[in-house]
C-alpha cells in the first residue's frame, strides 16, 4: 500500500470512491443543512462492520465501477435494485438500520452540506425523477439534474476529503482522537 509522506496510507486520503446518504433534514426552514454524510468503503475495516453494512460498501463499489462514479448515493443502490426487481428486504438488509450503524460505528466519514434540492436529489431513488412545486412554478427533475449533483459532490470530496482525513489519521496517530 502506497502511504503519502505524512504516513496515512492512500487509500484512506484517497478513496477511489465514496457512499453517500442523507440523514434527517432538520427542523426549520433552512435553505441549506449538514444532512449527507460521505462516508469511504475501501477505507473501512470489514470486521467492524454488520454483513449488511458490508453488503451495502459492495454494492457501492459494484455500482461505482460499472457506471465510473467516484461518488454512489444510497438511491442509487436502491435505484439497481428495482432494475432488479429486487428490494433491500429481498437481499436481507434493512437499510435504514445500515445508516444507523454507519452513524453510529467509529469510521471516518464526513458531513455534506447540501441545499433542499440537492437533498432531495440524494434521496430520490426513482428512475423519472422529482416533479418539485415551489412559490415560483413547477419543474420536473430529471437524471441530469443528479448525474450534476453527484460530479459536484465528487469534485467537493476530492478536494476536501484528503486533507480531513490525513487530519484525522495524524490526530489518532498521535493519540490526541
Amino acid at each position: 500500500m502506497t502511504q503519502p509522506s505524512h504516513g496515512a496510507p492512500s487509500s484512506l486520503v484517497n478513496p477511489p470512491y465514496w457512499l453517500i446518504y442523507g440523514l434527517a433534514w432538520p427542523a426549520g426552514e433552512a435553505d441549506f443543512a449538514e444532512a449527507a454524510v460521505a462516508v469511504a468503503p475501501t477505507a473501512v475495516p470489514r470486521h467492524v462492520l454488520s454483513r449488511a453494512a458490508a453488503d451495502v460498501f459492495d454494492l457501492t463499489i459494484a455500482i461505482a465501477r460499472q457506471n465510473n462514479w467516484r461518488a454512489v448515493f444510497l438511491s442509487d443502490i436502491t435505484q439497481w435494485l428495482d432494475t432488479q426487481q429486487r428490494t433491500w428486504a429481498d437481499i436481507g438488509i434493512d437499510y435504514e438500520q445500515v445508516c444507523n450503524e454507519l452513524s453510529e460505528t467509529p469510521i471516518l466519514q464526513l458531513f455534506l452540506t447540501l441545499s433542499q434540492l440537492g437533498y432531495a436529489l440524494l434521496c430520490d431513488a426513482s428512475r423519472n425523477g422529482l416533479t418539485i412545486h415551489t412559490a415560483n412554478g413547477t419543474w420536473q427533475t430529471g437524471l441530469r439534474e443528479r448525474d450534476d449533483l453527484r460530479a459536484q459532490l465528487s469534485d467537493n470530496l476530492a478536494r476536501d476529503w484528503p486533507p480531513y482525513a490525513t487530519s484525522v489519521f495524524e490526530k489518532q496517530a498521535g493519540g490526541t482522537a
